[in-house]
């Protein structure tokens, strides 16, 4: 996938761009079923909020196969690429939950700060990228918030000030972001879990387009 002079033109101006239903009902709902399946892991990359609701599941990617799968999808890191002008490596991966009611608030913060402070990354030559696996709404996200249907994809930049508050709705949502980062600007301080921030400087090479859409075929023959 590539981006077109129009939406490199929106991100520039707007440090963000929102792409609707890149991922296929069948992708989001093979991966929003293993978000499940995740998040009743007894693991300690599994966070929860403090009324035990799931909240984030960190480096999905090494303890699932669909999720791995995303993590190289080129309808995600081409885009990322074509921005960063180069290879990319995988920063962070998280699959975070807001739970219907119990959804807690994720504070205004800017991510670039905290890997400059905490990993040392020399520059924000870095990016966020984000799968609705639900559909995201005004109640269950933001104010002033891109909101869409499940398999809409957000791109914003490291240094975009963003925030979450509290899930008010009865419907929950899950979302998954793959923080990447130009691989000749990786981290140089390594106190944090390898978990939350990789180590794996090696550029990511995408995987097939149909990665996820066979995987969801090979799932719904096997029932």
């Amino acid at each position: 996938m590539k981006l077109t002079p129009e939406q490199l033109e929106i991100f520039d101006r707007d440090g963000y761009l929102f792409l609707p239903e890149v991922f296929t009902p069948a992708e989001t709902a093979l991966l929003r079923e293993e978000a499940a399946r995740v998040y009743g892991l007894d693991r300690e990359e599994v966070w929860r909020e403090s009324s035990g609701a799931p909240r984030t599941a960190f480096a999905a990617q090494t303890y699932s196969e669909p999720f791995r799968r995303l993590g190289l999808h080129p309808r995600l890191i081409g885009p990322v690429m074509q921005l960063l002008d180069g290879p990319v490596y995988l920063h962070q991966y998280k699959v975070n939950a807001k739970a219907a009611f119990d959804g807690e608030v994720w504070q205004w913060h800017q991510d670039y700060g905290t890997w400059a402070r905490d990993d040392e990354m020399p520059e924000p030559r870095a990016m966020n990228i984000a799968l609705f696996l639900d559909e995201v709404t005004a109640e269950n996200g933001g104010i002033v918030a891109p909101t869409g249907p499940a398999g809409s994809v957000l791109m914003f930049h490291c240094n975009l000030v963003h925030a979450s508050p509290p899930n008010i709705s009865p419907w929950g949502r899950t979302i998954v972001y793959l923080s990447l980062c130009h691989v000749d600007n990786h981290i140089r301080r390594f106190q944090r879990p390898e978990w939350v921030a990789h180590r794996d400087f090696t550029p990511i090479q995408p995987l097939a387009d149909d990665c996820l859409s066979e995987l969801a075929a090979a799932g719904r023959a096997a029932e």
